[in-house]
């Protein structure tokens, strides 16, 4: 089973009866990029959409994975705004000494993974987009700050550069992505995708580095706590 979140919740796809369940699992598992893109490419399956909430047409050029994606500026701007922030209160947790952990030998560590948010963002230049702030350094700084820092401000530029450069009509232009086709609307949306996908992969590590996870989608075990209600388990 592979897991991905959904709007504080997961939802999972059973690759070994090839079906789909809409029940929520209070479970947090790391899931590897390859599985990430070969999931998007599986929940394509109509019934698939409806069990996972998924409101896309396969056949629209604007949609990936089934998903339909950003064909206007201001939807990609609130939703790029919302996860910047809440990336940013998971970066702003990290500490120096927590940068280290790893869920074993020889994997990404909580640094390399909190870096590779900052340097991925880079990518969509490569759509033809100018931005102002890209880092030179491919290694992670030993400093949370630092790292948080750079997010920001490369977060803030992408934003600039999108707002400035394209419109309605550069975001459903289509160029060759992976090998395949996609709009620059997608495109957008692939990289919202990606950075919450490594954003769930850092709150495991940060547990085990004992770190209090901020709330994301929703309540964590401990602002459930501190609420003085009882976590949902």
């Amino acid at each position: 089973m592979l897991f991905i979140p959904a709007e504080g919740v997961r939802y999972w796809y059973d690759t070994r009866s090839q079906r789909c369940s809409s029940r929520a699992k209070q479970m947090n598992m790391l899931l590897s990029f390859p599985q990430f893109i070969r999931l998007a490419r599986i929940i394509t399956d109509r019934n698939c959409q409806q069990s996972l909430g998924i409101l896309g047409n396969r056949n629209d050029k604007n949609a990936i994975g089934g998903m339909i994606v950003y064909t206007t500026l201001e939807q990609f701007a609130t939703e790029w705004e919302q996860e910047t922030r809440r990336t940013e209160n998971v970066l702003k947790t990290l500490t120096d000494d927590s940068l280290a952990q790893a869920i074993m030998s020889g994997r990404r560590t909580l640094g390399t993974l909190a870096w590779h948010l900052v340097t991925s963002i880079g990518f969509i230049s490569t759509l033809g987009l100018e931005l102002e702030s890209q880092p030179q350094n491919n290694s992670a700084p030993d400093s949370a700050a630092e790292i948080a820092k750079a997010y920001s401000k490369i977060a803030r530029s992408l934003l600039d550069a999108v707002q400035s450069q394209w419109n309605e009509d550069t975001l459903a232009a289509t160029q060759t992505v992976m090998g395949e086709e996609w709009s620059n609307g997608a495109s957008l949306h692939f990289a919202v995708l990606h950075q919450a996908h490594h954003r769930g992969q850092m709150t495991v590590l940060m547990r085990q580095a004992g770190l209090l996870v901020p709330e994301i989608y929703g309540p964590t075990y401990e602002s459930w706590l501190q609420k003085g209600m009882e976590p949902l388990v």
